[in-house]
């Protein structure tokens, strides 16, 4: 008996099954038991050393089938008739309550549709497995993105808008206190410009007061004017009435002289007509004509009535009328102020032009920054679809590359190295220190060397993002602080001392006190009453949505906790596989368990086993190639796999040469073996890969030691339903 060492053993994932005296099983529940006759020899088995073909179920446990066919078939229909008799009810009670019927319209029934479609397409087993793909992949990148650009969305709708408005406050605050300082400037612009306003304002100022205290003196003398014209009017009045009672007198009697030589007269010509001839001694009348001449001063005392009517009472009035311009004109003042200065200012821009200007390159320059923003919802659109289109990536990847993202060790993988334990072949666990960092067990806590790598970058553009969320945020909360320091500082008043300074402080209350009360006061310092009302110009900053800040930092909280939970959810999407695609998730096992032996393999062993398979004239027996080997040591390097790449389906499995024409493939069902028409002559026109060895005469990594049993067709027949062949490279 002669056995191969133990170096040169079969790197095949599933062990070969070998014959037995009774019946020929394996622990794959598809696997064909094929009864075998009994041999005449009895010999001990041995470690196979052929690169032996797994055995991997091609079809579907039967509780799986089961367990599909109640959810497609019982749960999306109960969901389906839930959903519906929801929408009736809410039908329904809408027109009870409104008393007409409304059928749905707008985005509500769009909502509606889509959901009834979903819904349909669940009795897919596809769409179940896309759909339930897509949480744990929520957890990737795409998830995180999806939700970053939500948290933007709220940020563009939030805080910077908050932002803009108080930008927009502070601008206007500005220019309203651009205006104030322009008027203000202008006033001391204006005794820059007349260096002699503020003493002509004071001296108007006490002019003013002059001309009050002149009225109430004015209003005095006309009271008196008025008081001696009333006693003189009383005084012309009765000399008035004097003068009438002459003139009545006289018009009637005659003036008392002229009534005294009337009586002097009659006297004369009556004594003259009885006395006769002694006419001459009626001469003596003309002695009492010299006594009429005593009653002529009652007509001078008429003359001096008339005299003082006319003369006395009008030289009292010019007399009084002249003192009343005497003190007119002691309160008449004009003062002329001549000053020529000359200075100009030229505005080339208005102020509230200028406000507007400076929001509108605000604008500009962030428009970029609104446009973004604008198609955030658009971009969160188009990520969502991305989430589904990487669901759908992955699952054909795994469905068509055994090879992808296959580095965790399930349920499979361990009943694949049991059942080589049982056959006594080379078995992959338990793994060794180098292959621990790469291969992990998928339900263990422990992450990868890649998934660690990943995880960090993650971290780092995570971080910038929600660097930039919160600087955001913060400034939005500092600049409204800001805007509200300002306007609670600027509207309480300054309480400045007033500089000290001399006051002059008039008593009296006459005349003379009220008007150098009056000077005194127009000439006080006029800074004293110069003040600026600065409330109305003061900003009026918008109050942030705290709410908001709590929804976008629930938002990137989330988003940190996918990122720390992304490895352990892009672990679920192979569990997720594996319940609804069981058979490629077994054959996926057996590939990864070839890997792994196709790497610990080493040169040497490689080409002392390709030297065996020479000398023996038999330069097919080994199914590896060294540039399958190259292939298996550098399959962690992007650059050689770009270069060497896959193992192609068109080249020969045994020489690796590549077919065109010649090529011959495996008549068995399932069976996926492609030969070059030399390499297919040696193996007596049979394919080593489904056949026995000693079927195609090829006993070099066999045992010389056979079983019991000498039965030659006591060997596994390939199911229809194989898919592919079970050796795996």
């Amino acid at each position: 008996m002669v056995k191969r060492p133990v170096d040169d053993t079969s790197t095949s994932a599933i062990p070969a099954t070998t014959t037995s005296t009774g019946t020929l099983t394996t622990r794959d529940e598809d696997s064909t038991t094929i009864p075998s006759t009994p041999s005449t020899k009895s010999t001990k088995s041995t470690k196979s050393t052929k690169p032996t073909t797994p055995t991997t179920p091609t079809t579907p446990k039967l509780e799986d089938n089961k367990y599909g066919k109640f959810f497609s078939k019982t749960v999306v229909t109960l969901v389906l008739c839930g959903y519906l008799t929801g929408v009736a009810i809410a039908l329904a009670w809408q027109t009870y309550e409104t008393g007409t019927f409304q059928p749905p319209k707008g985005r509500w029934l769009k909502w509606n549709v889509a959901v009834l479609v979903f819904l349909l397409l669940c009795y897919s087993r596809s769409v179940r497995c896309t759909v339930t793909l897509c949480i744990p992949i929520m957890c990737s990148s795409k998830g995180r993105t999806l939700l970053i650009a939500f948290a933007f969305v709220l940020v563009a709708t939030g805080p910077t808008r908050n932002i803009l408005r108080n930008v927009d406050a502070l601008t206007t605050s500005l220019t309203c206190g651009q205006m104030q300082l322009k008027h203000a400037l202008e006033e001391m612009l204006e005794v820059m410009r007349q260096p002699l306003v503020a003493i002509k304002k004071a001296v108007q100022t006490a002019m003013d007061n002059v001309k009050k205290v002149m009225k109430k003196v004015e209003l005095l003398l006309f009271r008196i004017k008025e008081l001696v014209l009333l006693v003189l009017s009383g005084i012309k009045l009765m000399y008035e009435w004097l003068n009438s009672i002459v003139k009545f007198c006289n018009k009637e009697f005659g003036t008392p002289f002229d009534r005294c030589m009337k009586i002097a007269d009659d006297a004369m010509a009556d004594c003259r007509e009885k006395l006769g001839l002694f006419q001459s001694l009626c001469h003596a009348t003309h002695i009492f004509t010299m006594l009429c001449y005593t009653v002529k001063v009652v007509d001078v005392i008429c003359v001096m009535v008339v005299f003082f009517d006319d003369s006395v009472l009008g030289t009292i009035m010019d007399k009084l009328r002249e003192f009343t311009d005497e003190i007119k004109n002691m309160f008449d003042v004009t003062v002329t102020f001549e000053h020529d200065f000359s200075f100009s200012t030229v505005a080339s821009r208005n102020l509230t032009d200028v406000g507007k200007d400076i929001m509108a390159e605000i604008h500009l320059r962030m428009a970029n920054f609104f446009l973004i923003f604008g198609f955030l919802d658009i971009i969160g659109g188009f990520l969502f679809v991305m989430v589904i289109i990487k669901a759908l990536y992955f699952k054909m990847k795994y469905l068509r590359q055994p090879g992808y993202d296959n580095r965790y060790l399930t349920k499979d993988f361990i009943e694949i190295d049991e059942q080589r334990k049982l056959t006594d072949q080379d078995r992959v666990l338990p793994l060794k220190r180098t292959e621990k960092h790469k291969y992990i067990w998928i339900s263990s806590c422990r992450l990868t060397r890649r998934e660690i790598f990943r995880l960090l970058r993650s971290m780092v553009f995570l971080f910038i993002s929600t660097t930039q969320i919160f600087c955001i945020c913060f400034a939005d909360y500092c600049f409204y602080w800001l805007l509200a320091m300002i306007r609670f500082y600027g509207g309480m008043e300054a309480n400045v001392e007033i500089p000290p300074y001399i006051v002059v402080d008039v008593k009296g209350e006459d005349f003379a006190a009220q008007i150098f009360r009056g000077i005194v006061e127009a000439f006080e310092p006029v800074n004293q009453k110069f003040n600026i009302d600065t409330t109305p110009c003061l900003p009026k900053p918008s109050v942030p949505n705290f709410r908001r800040y709590f929804d976008i930092g629930g938002i990137c909280l989330l988003a940190w906790i996918f990122l720390f939970c992304e490895p352990y959810g892009l672990r679920l999407r192979h569990l997720v596989m594996r319940v609804y695609y069981p058979v490629e998730a077994r054959q996926r096992a057996a590939w990864l368990y070839n890997q792994i032996l196709m790497k610990r393999m080493t040169f040497f062993k490689l080409l002392r086993r390709k030297a065996r398979a020479k000398f023996k004239n038999e330069p097919q027996g080994d199914p590896y190639t060294f540039l399958d080997w190259i292939r298996a040591k550098t399959s962690g390097f992007f650059l050689f796999r770009l270069i060497f790449g896959h193992r192609k389906s068109n080249t020969c499995i045994l020489c690796g040469f590549p077919l065109k024409d010649d090529k011959v493939e495996c008549s068995t069902p399932g069976c996926k073996a492609v030969y070059c028409q030399s390499c297919f002559n040696e193996s007596n026109k049979m394919c080593c890969i489904c056949k026995n060895p000693v079927e195609y005469g090829d006993d070099s990594d066999i045992s010389e030691e056979i079983d019991s049993s000498d039965d030659p067709n006591a060997v596994r027949v390939p199911h229809e339903s194989d898919k592919y062949c079970i050796w795996v490279p």
